[in-house]
């Protein structure tokens, strides 16, 4: 069975409605600092509307910068065909999240990301 575009369109704004939150979606760039060194930014590729859902997996354990941290994983739900890839980073609620697995289906009504947030 196909979908209509007209159809399509619509089933994509009611399924915004349910999204509640807003967030900032940014990806990691390298720039030259007065010195000339090459140094990672964040730059903002939009703000669009969220919701943030545990994502049922339990917490790992992971190392960073000699500590053990637990990551928590998180689902975000964006609207479809929100530009986003895997390692870019979410901001929302006070919440950092790095996105892990970013799904995208054909006549996808929603874009689901799978994100770490770590403690």
């Amino acid at each position: 069975m196909s979908i209509g575009a007209g159809e399509l369109t619509e089933l994509r704004r009611e399924a915004e409605r349910f999204l509640p939150d807003v967030c900032v979606l940014e990806r990691k760039t390298t720039a030259r600092d007065e010195q000339g060194y090459e140094v990672e930014t964040w730059a903002t590729l939009s703000t669009v509307a969220c919701r943030v859902a545990d994502s049922g997996l339990s917490p790992t354990e992971r190392l960073i910068a000699d500590q053990l941290r637990a990551t928590v994983s998180v689902v975000v739900t964006l609207p479809a065909l929100t530009a986003i890839d895997e390692e870019d980073r979410i901001t929302t609620g006070g919440r950092t999240l790095e996105a892990v697995h970013v799904g995208v289906r054909s006549n996808e009504i929603i874009r689901r990301c799978l994100c770490s947030e770590v403690s």
